[in-house]
């Protein structure tokens, strides 16, 4: 039925029941992930301690839930003897009418030990608030588990910001030999869908006289650009920026710039700045 959501029923009983609000929250939040809190860390023994916080969780025609955790501890098992494998830390929001029971709970998914290993898949209805590489042999969780956090729950037409920022402040000279070499690279923040983004690639660099060089954009180790991004490099090392837009698809993703010299020109020198900030323009 039509309604608001925060408005309660009247005195005959008309408003929205549980499920309507399902549905409102559904639409307002695209998909599930973490809306504050919920930092996951190792601790001496075998345990990971998650803190208090609020997430979004949908559980598929049934509408969307925002849950609040009081925050606690929950138990892991030891690494295995030969191969590492990746854990989930999942939040999960019962409700009466499906679990029998009005509770927020958070369990360790085990993944399978592998020398490549994969994530496990998520028991229905739950969402991921920390991945943990478990290494082979792990007895402790504040040294053996390399802990990821999971995506933040994003509202509709909303944007996260800058979702990656590296830096590189040497000052040395470009390679000159016609390869492509590698300036700056960083990785993304956990991202929850599929996103375009904008990459801002800014640089200080100089020659003895006019030249250029090549830009490109490389992002999870292939080529996202055309590489036929010429700069201009002179006598004096002003600031400049290049941009390039691109989709990534949700998770984490490793972002990059190569550079190549133009060998028929003077060889430039990078003075001090290469920054690549990449800032999230929307759901893709």
């Amino acid at each position: 039925m039509s309604g608001s959501l925060g408005t309660g029923r009247d005195s005959t009983g008309t408003g929205l029941t549980a499920t309507d609000h399902r549905r409102i929250l559904a639409a307002l939040y695209p998909s599930g992930g973490i809306v504050s809190g919920l930092g996951v860390t190792g601790g001496g023994g075998l345990s990971y301690t998650v803190a208090a916080g609020v997430a979004v969780v949908p559980r598929g025609s049934d509408g969307t839930r925002v849950a609040a955790y009081d925050g606690g501890t929950v138990a892991g098992t030891a690494g295995d003897s030969t191969y590492p494998r990746i854990d989930l830390i999942a939040l999960k929001a019962l409700d009466p009418s499906l679990d029998g029971s009005h509770t927020v709970t958070v369990s360790v998914i085990k993944g399978t030990p592998s020398a490549s290993p994969t994530a496990p898949s998520l028991p229905a209805g739950s969402i991921t608030i920390a991945q943990a590489y478990v290494a082979a042999g792990m007895t402790s969780t504040s040294t053996g588990a390399a802990i990821t956090p999971g995506a933040a729950a994003v509202p509709y037409g909303a944007t996260i910001g800058r979702i990656a920022h590296g830096d590189n402040t040497g000052t040395d000279a470009q390679d000159w030999s016609g390869a492509w070499t590698l300036q700056v690279a960083t990785s993304t923040k956990n991202l929850p869908t599929k996103r375009l983004a904008e990459f801002r690639y800014t640089f200080r660099a100089s020659a003895g006289g006019d030249s250029s060089m090549y830009v490109r954009l490389v992002i999870d180790g292939a080529v996202a650009s055309d590489g036929a991004d010429e700069v201009a490099v002179g006598r004096y090392y002003n600031r400049q920026t290049v941009t390039w837009v691109a989709e990534l698809p949700a998770g984490v993703h490793s972002v990059g710039v190569q550079a190549m010299g133009n060998t028929g020109a003077p060889q430039a020198t990078w003075q001090g700045l290469r920054s690549l900030d990449v800032i999230d323009l929307g759901v893709a």
